[in-house]
């Protein structure tokens, strides 16, 4: 049922190239508090692919502006929770291929 998860999202990711690593967290939550995510990003658009904690999982997609700022958003679908909704998060300074 939508709108039965509540929190705030947060995530604070960094670039290598056109991939994405950091972590997601939301406070506030009992259904997930915390996981790493991986994903690309092609030129504006942001896709964060899943991030899981047991057996949760939730997709990310989102855009990226001029400025690092990026925002999106998610959705949950378990077998014990359907769910969505908005995220916004912040892009660390870009590092070196490895």
């Amino acid at each position: 049922m939508p709108g039965s998860m509540k929190g705030t999202w947060t995530t604070s990711l960094t670039r290598a190239g056109n991939s994405v690593q950091g972590t997601l967290t939301l406070t506030g939550s009992n259904v997930i508090s915390a996981a790493s995510v991986t994903g690309s990003i092609d030129g504006s658009s942001v896709v964060l692919g899943v991030a899981a904690e047991g057996a949760r999982e939730a997709t990310f997609s989102g855009t990226l502006d001029r400025g690092g700022a990026i925002k999106g958003e998610w959705e949950l679908d378990s077998e014990v929770l359907k769910d969505h909704g908005v995220w916004y998060g912040t892009l660390g300074a870009p590092t070196a291929a490895q």
